[in-house]
């Protein structure tokens, strides 16, 4: 039965949550996302978002100084959305009060979000030193290695979230394409939005594991990076992730 009401509603059984990167983002911070569908957080659309996914909303991208957030964290939580805190200019006080209030992870570290300075921790500066899961991007273009290699020794292989953060253009050559209406340039395997913003990576996960054993993680620690932890963060590791 569950099957055939997937293929209903043309869906693949398989998919098992949906990672909205948005719309409660600071557009300071949006990166390659589009500016005009960037609203403010409101828990009543969050609500909306979940109703109609059918519970699969799993995991939401926002920003938590924005006004109105701390609704959205709370209504999340009741819901086990985890809410990871991502395309945003907080404070490291503004980030500790949004883990506080139930937020438990970082959107691709170091990306689209206020960095680590020595007097100001910033957005960085609250995921690496709180106990939240940082997410990653493994390609070695958004974080150099190095900086990977540090996050690991920091956090350690159950704090770290493995993510390919790909769009489109992977495998495609280097050109102009469209993507959700916008163009999207392809050229050296990246992806850039027309003003040169970097645009989402190019990599399949097994990319990602390859990179990080290179750097001498050993592979159980990967697998965990790249399997359990995203698993347990959406709540679905009692039956897939292990």
């Amino acid at each position: 039965a569950r099957r055939k009401q997937a293929r209903h509603h043309g869906h693949d059984d398989r998919i098992i949550g949906i990672h909205a990167e948005g719309p409660f983002i600071n557009v300071i911070r949006k990166g390659g996302m589009a500016e005009e569908r960037i609203q403010a957080p409101r828990a009543a659309l969050t609500e909306e978002m979940y109703v109609h996914s059918k519970g699969l909303l799993k995991l939401m991208t926002m920003a938590p100084e924005l006004p109105g957030a701390d609704e959205v964290i709370a209504y999340a939580a009741k819901q086990n959305i985890c809410i990871s805190i991502g395309h945003t200019d907080a404070t490291y006080e503004q980030t500790l009060h949004g883990l506080e209030l139930g937020a438990r992870q970082g959107t691709h570290l170091f990306n689209a979000m206020r960095g680590l300075k020595h007097r100001d921790p910033g957005t960085v500066g609250g995921i690496l030193y709180s106990d939240a899961t940082a997410e990653l991007i493994c390609d070695f273009y958004h974080v150099h290695k190095d900086v990977v290699k540090m996050v690991y020794q920091l956090k350690g292989s159950d704090r770290i979230t493995m993510i390919t953060d790909c769009v489109m253009g992977n495998g495609l050559p280097d050109g102009e394409y469209m993507d959700n209406g916008r163009p999207l340039i392809v050229k050296d395997g990246k992806n850039y939005t027309e003003d040169g913003t970097i645009a989402g990576s190019s990599i399949c996960l097994i990319d990602g594991v390859r990179n990080m054993v290179s750097i001498g993680i050993p592979l159980e620690e990967v697998c965990k990076m790249a399997s359990r932890n995203p698993a347990k963060t959406i709540g679905v590791y009692d039956r897939i992730g292990s």
